[in-house]
């Protein structure tokens, strides 16, 4: 009879700990495909419908950057999930020196697609960029993803 009571406690506290680890919604991916290899990135920054990103602690949080090594101006093919394709999103480059330079905002597409080009660089930081509702001056992002190319020609 008592180890009843410990098997079913045990399966008890089991369950419990699988429902609170159910409460936390999957934060959405983004697919990469660069020179063979193939990347699924997690967010670093993402609001879920109703929240609205206004400094650190207001959406869901974790700094996450997936490194590719690739040849340069190699294709580089990124493929984001419906629930960001649908309000619109973008492509950006981070230069070294911390310059951004946003690309085309992308409506109604899920892919994109753009060359590794490194030019006297060692490496390329690329971010997608999710926005609230597509429309870009309507205030921050609603997701971040974030990418580092590294160039394998550079040692």
């Amino acid at each position: 009879m008592f180890t009843r009571r410990r098997a079913a406690g045990a399966a008890a506290a089991i369950l419990a700990a699988l429902a609170l680890t159910g409460c936390q919604k999957p934060v959405p991916e983004v697919t990469a495909l660069a020179d063979g290899a193939f990347v699924q990135i997690p967010a670093s920054v993402f609001c879920f419908g109703g929240q609205r990103y206004t400094g650190p602690g207001s959406c869901r949080e974790a700094k996450v950057t997936r490194t590719v090594t690739v040849r340069p101006s190699s294709p580089v093919s990124l493929e984001v999930p419906q629930e960001v394709r649908q309000h619109g999103w973008y492509v950006r480059l981070v230069g070294a020196n911390g310059q951004i330079t946003p690309g085309p905002i992308q409506k109604d597409s899920s892919y994109f697609k753009l060359s590794a080009d490194f030019g006297q660089a060692s490496s390329l930081d690329l971010q997608v960029v999710a926005l609230p509702g597509g429309d870009a001056a309507s205030g921050q992002p609603s997701g971040i993803w974030e990418l580092h190319l590294r160039n394998r020609d550079v040692g």
